[in-house]
């Protein structure tokens, strides 16, 4: 899978998902992009986030939205210390959600619930 980024400054690269496996939890995909190869593996987390981790960059963040690109890519890029290839990263989480249909989880009930069960009461206004 292919796919095109552009930072805020206007800087353009091409990037690509050479391989992809598919773990039932959680994802592991090998990225090239601008001259770097990133092995990163992602997957859901409670509450509705996603966790990803790069571990050849000691690098692993917690994520609201896999298709937030510009969160994420400032988010990524600050965990490994590389803005282009936070937004690699990024990218391809974008693509790699949109190529297979991810849905994104609302957790809004999920977490009423474990405030609920520990002991806090919603007050209406």
């Amino acid at each position: 899978m292919r796919f095109n980024c552009v930072n805020e400054n206007g800087t353009t690269w091409s990037g690509e998902i050479k391989k992809y496996k598919e773990y039932g939890s959680h994802y592991h995909l090998e990225i090239s992009a601008k001259g770097s190869g990133i092995s990163l593996y992602f997957g859901s987390a409670s509450m509705g986030q996603w966790f990803v981790c790069m571990p050849d960059w000691n690098a692993s963040v917690i994520i609201g939205e896999l298709r937030n690109v510009s969160y994420n890519a400032e988010k990524i890029g600050n965990a490994m210390n590389n803005e282009i290839d936070g937004h690699s990263v990024a990218k391809a989480l974008y693509v790699f959600a949109e190529s297979k249909d991810i849905q994104e989880k609302d957790s809004t009930q999920e977490f009423l619930d474990i405030l609920h069960n520990a002991g806090f009461n919603r007050v209406d206004e």
